[in-house]
């Protein structure tokens, strides 16, 4: 009984929400490996920076190994829009090496 109670509790609150805020609208899928570069942005920012952040990073190098591969300095340049920058260069460079490391490249495809 109490499931049910929930069940349409939840149904009325979604329905709720749809009525004042319409259908949410989904961004197109970003693959594993750029999701998780947009997670690391997103740390302490928000979305138009993130977002902002990951152009500069896609326009400024051709591939994420070439990120990785970058000078530190490189990669915190392209990042600085969405702040801590200084913090979020090194990690996303780490991450990209230890997935190389212990994927044998980089790719985490099996995520998706």
């Amino acid at each position: 009984m109490a499931t049910d109670n929930l069940k349409n509790k939840a149904l009325q609150i979604r329905t709720t929400l749809i009525d004042n805020y319409g259908h949410p609208v989904w961004r197109n899928p970003l693959s594993p490996l750029d999701e998780l570069v947009s997670t690391i942005l997103s740390q302490n920012t928000n979305d138009v920076n993130r977002d902002r952040a990951f152009d500069s990073l896609i326009k400024s190098f051709p591939d994420w190994e070439s990120v990785r591969d970058a000078p530190q300095d490189e990669v915190i340049a392209a990042i600085r829009i969405a702040g801590l920058a200084n913090q979020k260069g090194p990690r996303i460079q780490k991450v990209l090496s230890q997935i190389t490391n212990e994927c044998g490249e980089l790719s985490i495809v099996f995520f998706g």
